[in-house]
């Protein structure tokens, strides 16, 4: 796999899919975003979407129970953490 920086340039953030599905996936963009190759990253398992408005981060969503979003930072150290977005379940 090979980081894609610069996407559409839509965004100030990367994007990261398939979490669940890609073993490798999560620990790369661990190391990206610890390496400051990637910025704050947005990442969804396989069934998840997005939503922004304008450039801003509004939601998650999935049919698909137990699946999740995530966002990968660096906190106040330099340190890699992610965090959990626990998306809006579709009917």
């Amino acid at each position: 796999m090979q980081a894609v920086t610069d996407g559409l340039a839509l965004l100030p953030y990367g994007n990261g899919v398939h979490c669940d599905s890609e073993g490798a996936r999560r620990p790369l963009v661990h190391k990206l975003v610890g390496e400051r190759v990637l910025p704050r990253t947005y990442c969804t398992d396989d069934g998840v979407g997005l939503l922004y408005r304008g450039q801003t981060f509004a939601g998650a969503f999935t049919e698909i129970p137990g699946k999740g979003g995530y966002v990968v930072d660096l906190d106040g150290t330099g340190e890699v953490y992610e965090e959990r977005i626990e998306p809006e379940l579709l009917a």
